[in-house]
């Protein structure tokens, strides 16, 4: 059970990481187009 628990939030920070990765990108590019 707890190696579940453990998998799953590791998934949703990853999950985090790459949403915030790909915001920060768009927003990059909306900064400075090319």
């Amino acid at each position: 059970m707890p190696r579940i628990t453990i998998s799953d939030k590791a998934d949703r920070n990853l999950e985090c990481l790459v949403v915030g990765f790909k915001k920060s990108l768009t927003f990059l590019k909306k900064l400075r187009p090319f």
